[in-house]
């Protein structure tokens, strides 16, 4: 049985019809990722006030002594993109090293919002090299950590060292340490700050106003959705319909 070829009008058709496929599918998925642009904006930030080292029992930072931040999210789902701290070294600027410093992501307790609960919900550590005796030091979190929308969280901060060594860490706080106040915008709120000395067994409400500053992004994730996925078949059945 002979085949015949497809004759030069019919080919013409069929690449024509491909190419347009093509050309709609590349508008479509250019729609899709276009809505996926982030701005990175600052959404709880206390850092106008002067940074003062603090050496009493509560200002104590490492990895057993750990302070958590209350705080509630707007009416859009975000992810968290820089948290910068104010950091000295202990040595007053003779340079502390590598200091691994991590946070971790809780649901907030609704008995009281300042304070942690549930399992972790994220977590992120970066190395972060503390030289000098008061500095700001940001780490670029890049969207790796999650918020959903009017939901209330509390984020604990710990270090790898310990507070009895010689190249501890102290979180620096405003002049007059116990002004817990906060400036937030895009909706979210502050509720205030807790702290552990066990590691986070237990936690303790108190206001202590250490110097961060959180920004997060807001935007549509890159994964087309049930309509842009429907839009996509829609053009390969148009194009089947074309090639019969």
């Amino acid at each position: 049985m002979r085949v015949h070829p497809p004759s030069v009008g019919h080919r013409k058709n069929c690449d024509g019809s491909i190419r347009n496929l093509a050309a709609v599918s590349v508008i479509v998925f250019a729609g899709l990722t276009a809505s996926t642009s982030l701005a990175s904006t600052v959404v709880l930030d206390n850092t106008a006030g002067l940074t003062q080292g603090w050496y009493g029992g509560n200002s104590y930072w490492d990895s057993d002594n750990v302070w958590a931040k209350g705080f509630s999210t707007g009416s859009t789902a975000t992810t968290i993109d820089t948290i910068s701290m104010a950091l000295r070294d202990d040595a007053a600027g003779s340079g502390t090293g590598s200091v691994a410093v991590t946070f971790e992501l809780y649901a907030a307790d609704p008995n009281s919002t300042r304070l942690p609960t549930g399992p972790i919900l994220g977590t992120y550590t970066q190395t972060l090299l503390v030289t000098s005796s008061y500095a700001y030091y940001t780490m670029n979190v890049n969207n790796a950590i999650s918020l959903a929308a009017d939901t209330s969280y509390v984020l604990v901060f710990k270090n790898d060292r310990q507070h009895q060594d010689d190249n501890s860490v102290h979180w620096a706080s405003h002049s007059t340490f116990w002004q817990d106040t906060m400036t937030a915008s895009g909706g979210f709120g502050y509720n205030g700050t807790s702290k552990s000395f066990d590691g986070g067994t237990v936690y303790n409400v108190t206001t202590a106003a250490q110097l961060w500053q959180m920004s997060v992004n807001a935007g549509a994730t890159a994964v087309p959705g049930i309509g842009g996925l429907a839009a996509i078949a829609g053009v390969g059945l148009a194009g089947r319909r074309r090639r019969r």
